[in-house]
């Protein structure tokens, strides 16, 4: 997934539930699948269609593309035009750019920063941004990994903290059982989706592997992601 991630500590316009929605609900997200992407899925939360948690039944407004309903939430937020700066690498440009638009349009002062890896790094790390955009993975199909780093353990430093949400994460973090957990990420999912916090999902993507038929043992989650524990290479399988 591209994800946008916000500030939402005390003294950013993003502490402001209005604030984090109306971003959201002002982001066209299929347009910028279809144009800037190339294709993918428009999300419904942070779950993708292939990980546990995901919940296709999940309507979360904020994820509506709607102006004018983005523009009345931040009429009646507390947004006074401070500037909003989104990071990002020069990767997700293109994408950032179009993020910020879709914003101003509806009252924002919004721009784009484009900042090297390692800076990106160092401003999650000490929580000094408005908001930011990135990709993650989950990996194997499994949010464990992604809810516990960026989320309940907010390793980059958001400041948003929803005791009911951690309590969530926890329990399918530490479940047994599948299917308890795949219901706790669900709950989860749903909280983020509606909170608009501490991120909004801007896509989902879809990748395309190429493979050498003499490869053996190799698995390949339908996240996208590879399992090599196993792998050996057999050049008798090799197609001709």
């Amino acid at each position: 997934i591209d994800y946008l991630g916000f500030n939402c500590n005390a003294d950013s316009p993003f502490a402001d539930f209005n604030v984090r929605k109306a971003f959201s609900m002002s982001i066209d997200r299929q347009t910028i699948g279809d144009t800037i992407l190339g294709g993918g899925l428009v999300p419904i939360g942070i779950c993708n269609s292939e990980s546990m948690g995901y919940d296709e039944t999940l309507t979360a407004e904020g994820y509506t593309y709607d102006p004018e309903a983005a523009k009345a939430l931040l009429d009646a937020s507390d947004y006074n035009g401070e500037p909003i700066a989104i990071s990002c690498t020069s990767a997700f440009q293109r994408i950032a750019l179009a993020v910020s638009d879709y914003a101003n349009q509806i009252g924002f002062n919004s721009s784009v920063s484009i900042v090297e890896s390692a800076t990106l790094s160092d401003i999650r790390a000490t929580g000094d941004y408005d908001a930011f955009i990135v990709t993650a993975m989950l990996s194997g199909s499994d949010p464990y990994q992604f809810l516990s780093f960026r989320v309940q353990s907010d390793a980059h430093h958001s400041g948003y903290v929803n005791e009911e949400l951690n309590a969530y994460i926890a329990e399918g973090n530490t479940s047994s059982d599948h299917d308890v957990r795949d219901e706790a990420y669900r709950q989860a999912n749903a909280i983020i989706a509606e909170e608009c916090a501490p991120m909004v999902s801007l896509a989902q993507l879809q990748n395309i592997m190429s493979v050498n038929y003499g490869i053996t043992g190799i698995k390949l989650f339908s996240d996208g992601f590879w399992n090599l524990t196993y792998i050996d290479y057999d050049p008798s399988l090799v197609q001709q």
